[in-house]
């Protein structure tokens, strides 16, 4: 796979994850700043491994970018990393 894709994944994980970590912090009024960093990050991840793993199997492609599994990504990703950091940090 093309690094232009790897870089497009990222960006699109970078905007999709971003938006949902500030709905949450608006919304939720709990969040501090370390758990949406960490939530944003995990989120790019997310994408990318979605893109990297289900590339052009299922959903609709947009500009050679499987958008529904990189969206699943993002969102297993960032609930899955915010979970384990809300554990943590009860400790």
């Amino acid at each position: 796979m093309s690094s232009s894709l790897i870089i497009s994944a990222a960006i699109f994980g970078l905007i999709l994850s971003g938006l949902i970590a500030f709905l949450f912090r608006f919304v939720s009024k709990r969040g501090n700043l370390l758990a949406g960093l960490v939530s944003i990050a995990s989120g790019i991840l997310g994408a990318v491994a979605a893109q990297q793993l289900l590339a052009g199997a299922y959903g609709p492609v947009l500009f050679g970018l499987s958008i529904v599994p990189m969206a699943a990504g993002v969102l297993v990703m960032m609930g899955l990393v915010y979970y384990v950091y809300i554990k943590v940090a009860k400790r």
